[in-house]
């Protein structure tokens, strides 16, 4: 006896329009916005080629700007401990020839600790070990990898993390808890929010030195 098989393979069919989209959009990829405690700079484009409309759900916490290259940013503003985590929803929507695609994400504004103290450079450095602190001032020496130096009349502190989007001479308000790295006084764990970007001009060097 023989056999024979015979298959039949039919011609894969293109992906529609709409299909093409919902692939780009669901391509897009963050970083964890359940617990947001610094501005976020979003994605311009998805499947590296349709443009992003980012929105926002109504909240005084968080809003779709953009940083100084253009970028699109969720930018937030930390709410008291006694308030609790703020909800929101970023939508990211991509459209073409009359089709369009869109995705959400819940996220949380995160608050700031409870008894933050609002301090000076000065006022950090003389905190306890651990305690929560939270200092507003100018950006005075980033370490791309590795943090950056936050300044104001009364000295400088060492903020240890990521340090996204800042440059020097930004105004940022910095939230985190006061650490001591061998003699070096750091804010770690920080939440991070530029307030003003700066206009290049800031005379880093000079304070500096």
């Amino acid at each position: 006896l023989s056999f024979g098989l015979i298959g039949c393979k039919g011609k894969d069919e293109e992906p529609t329009l709409q299909e093409t989209l919902e692939t780009a959009v669901g391509s897009i990829v963050l970083e964890n916005v359940a617990t947001l405690a610094s501005n976020l700079v979003l994605p311009e484009k998805a499947g590296g080629e349709y443009d992003i409309v980012w929105t926002v759900s109504e909240s005084e916490y968080a809003e779709i700007g953009t940083n100084r290259s253009g970028a699109p940013m969720l930018k937030v503003s930390r709410p008291e401990s006694t308030e609790g985590y703020k909800a929101f929803v970023l939508t990211a929507t991509i459209s073409k020839d009359g089709a369009t695609a869109s995705r959400e994400w819940e996220g949380y504004v995160k608050p700031l600790a409870e008894g933050v103290q609002v301090l000076t450079a000065a006022g950090v450095k003389a905190a306890e070990v651990n305690a929560s602190v939270l200092i507003q001032g100018k950006v005075l020496i980033v370490c791309k990898s590795a943090g950056f130096w936050v300044a104001d009349e009364t000295g400088a502190v060492y903020v240890y993390g990521t340090p996204g989007d800042v440059q020097p001479g930004d105004t940022v308000t910095v939230a985190g808890s006061k650490t001591i790295y061998y003699t070096l006084v750091e804010i770690e764990n920080p939440g991070i929010v530029v307030d003003e970007e700066g206009d290049g001009t800031y005379p880093y060097a000079d304070v500096a030195t």
